[in-house]
């Protein structure tokens, strides 16, 4: 007795509705039919029947020698309340093994297990030794074929009445939905229907069932026409779907060949760009050394001048102390001169005098000699006044020596200070030469961040048709998921109808063979569904491919701008340095050509 994935039939997880409704209908049917408290349901299965009983009350043992099935039994009783768990046990054994643990069975279900044998007195005496005496045998079992790999035996009213045949008087014994439904009880008084019972039955069955038979066959009938129906409009519909997926794949293509070719075009773009860089790199560091060249000189030529300012301030200071100097001896000078001017007319006055008045000067002799000492006192007051005068004019020579040699530093420097404004006007020049190369770079930059930009507008072109692709092929995948959706409910009510038709004779045998075909047709448009689902994944690959090649470009873009702003910022950078230089040229010159009118002051 092999699983049936009866619990998950009756709990509505598998199959469809029509067999899910027949399957219950006859579990309440057999659940109907228990009488006494302890029950035995035989080859429960995955335990639905007697969980049901448990939890109406009845102490029930469920066996069956499918591991797997008393596994999801004991799963479906953990989740129950203690009260039903503590009246349920399931034992993984075999009907012919089990041994009752009470004094036998008030009721026995079998549940569809005799069609798994192919002797049915073996099991009939199992369950007449387990049940109680009076004791009630429920039996179901497919009524005719029903094709299955471990049905033994197809059962028929003869060959089921040999299973009660002395053991169990039948109370019970109807048709439904191609299942016999049986009620038996263990009495000594045995009794079996009779055969024109059994015919009346069997006519009765064969009428509703051929009745049965031609609905079915008017709604398969119907069924093929939809299906055919539905088949030439998927048809269309997937001819209509390859054309537009071609359409795309061709536009796809187009638009990926312009923007390879794009992509190629702004890679040159960026090499030309990056070697222009590269050199305006190189001249930028060039101008950088002899910017620091310059600044070395210029620092070089501002200590000199420094030097020379201090030199020039320190002999300034000294003339003009040694010119005061002279101003204050040539006063002297000019004060002994005019004594010496006023002694010698004095002199005279009295050499006349002297001529003139013979006789006074023997009376005036002692004033003579007075005068005379007055004389030799004033001659070396003169002398001295004559030695003061030699040695000022010793230092007045030296010091017009000394106002040469400033002189002479005074031509240097303003040599100097000429190859300085050379040096300076070369320098503008350089200045002006890469100020005229930073304009062209910060032209070529501009031109660069216009291809920056027309790059990232054909980006968010692309990026609109990639998600204008993604919406069509989103339809188009949902077109594929209704047809799916649709061959799939078409495969489970074919499926439904397979499982009907297994039920009915082998007259059906025909019908069968044009639902196989129908499903191989179905299979056929399933597969053209897997292979234009593949197409769509092959086309999602591509369109991620290429919105990952645009995210590389992209991140590319945005390391271009970024190179491109340090060279601008660099460029910003080195033009405020030269200002900067400029600024200290202007201030050196002002410097140079203030010092060059204090000179000439």
């Amino acid at each position: 007795m092999s699983s049936d994935r009866i619990a998950e039939l009756y709990l509505r997880e598998i199959w469809g509705g029509e067999t899910q409704d027949k399957a219950r209908d006859r579990i309440h049917w057999m659940c109907h039919q228990v009488k006494g408290p302890h029950v035995l349901d035989a080859g429960c299965s995955q335990g639905i029947t007697a969980l049901l009983l448990a939890r109406e009350g009845f102490n029930v043992v469920g066996c069956d020698k499918d591991p797997a099935a008393i596994e999801y039994a004991n799963s479906l009783l953990a989740k129950e309340s203690p009260d039903v768990t503590v009246r349920l046990k399931f034992c993984n054994e075999d009907i012919f093994h089990h041994r009752s643990i009470v004094d036998g069975y008030d009721t026995i279900v079998a549940g569809e297990i005799v069609e798994h044998f192919a002797n049915y007195r073996p099991l009939a005496k199992v369950f007449h030794s387990l049940l109680k005496e009076n004791g009630t045998l429920v039996l179901t079992t497919p009524f005719g074929l029903h094709p299955h790999e471990d049905h033994k035996k197809t059962v028929f009213l003869s060959s089921f009445m040999e299973f009660f045949d002395g053991l169990f008087n039948i109370t019970h014994l109807s048709f439904h939905d191609g299942y016999i439904r049986c009620i038996s009880q263990k009495t000594r008084d045995i009794k079996l229907p009779e055969v024109d019972v059994l015919l009346s039955l069997t006519e009765d069955y064969l009428y509703s069932y051929q009745d049965r038979y031609f609905d079915l066959a008017d709604k398969h009938k119907k069924i093929c026409q939809e299906n055919t129906g539905l088949k030439e409009s998927h048809k269309k519909e997937f001819a209509n779907q390859e054309v537009v997926v071609k359409k795309l794949q061709s536009d796809y293509e187009l638009e990926r060949k312009q923007l390879s070719d794009q992509l190629t075009q702004e890679k040159k773009d960026r090499e030309e760009a990056h070697e222009r860089n590269l050199e305006l790199t190189a001249q930028n560091r060039e101008l950088l050394g002899n910017n620091q060249l310059f600044l070395e000189q210029k620092n070089n030529l501002e200590a000199k001048n420094q030097e020379l300012n201090d030199k020039y301030l320190e002999i300034f200071i000294q003339k003009a102390e040694q010119t005061g100097r002279i101003q204050i001896l040539n006063g002297q000078c000019q004060e002994l001169s005019g004594k010496n001017q006023t002694l010698v007319a004095k002199n005279s006055e009295l050499e006349t005098k002297v001529h003139e008045t013979l006789e006074q000067t023997r009376l005036l002799s002692e004033k003579n000699q007075e005068l005379d000492v007055e004389i030799r006192e004033a001659t070396e007051q003169n002398s001295i006044l004559t030695g003061k005068n030699q040695e000022l004019t010793t230092q007045k020579n030296e010091l017009n020596v000394m106002v040469r040699e400033v002189a002479d530093q005074n031509s240097v420097l303003i040599g100097m200070n000429q190859e300085l404004t050379t040096q300076k006007n070369e320098l503008d020049a350089k200045v002006r030469e890469s100020a005229e190369q930073n304009r062209l770079l910060a032209g070529r930059n501009q031109e660069l961040d216009a291809k920056v930009r027309e790059t990232t507008e054909q980006n968010g072109i692309l990026t609109g048709k990639n998600q204008e692709l993604t919406i069509q092929k989103n339809e188009l995948n949902d077109k594929v998921r209704e047809a799916t959706e649709q061959n799939r409910v078409l495969t489970e009510k074919n499926h439904e109808l397979d499982v009907e038709i297994r039920e009915s004779v082998e007259q059906n045998r025909v019908l069968t063979e044009k639902n196989h075909e129908l499903d191989t047709e179905i299979r056929e448009s399933v597969e053209q569904n897997r292979v234009l689902t593949e197409k769509n994944h092959e086309l999602d690959v591509e369109i991620r491919e290429s919105v990952e090649q645009n995210r590389v470009l992209t991140e590319k873009n945005h390391e271009l701008d970024a190179e491109i702003r340090e060279s601008v910022e660099q460029n910003r950078v080195l033009t405020e340095k030269n200002h900067e230089l400029d600024a200290e040229i202007r201030e050196s010159v002002e410097q140079n050509r203030v010092l060059r009118s204090d000179k000439h002051t």
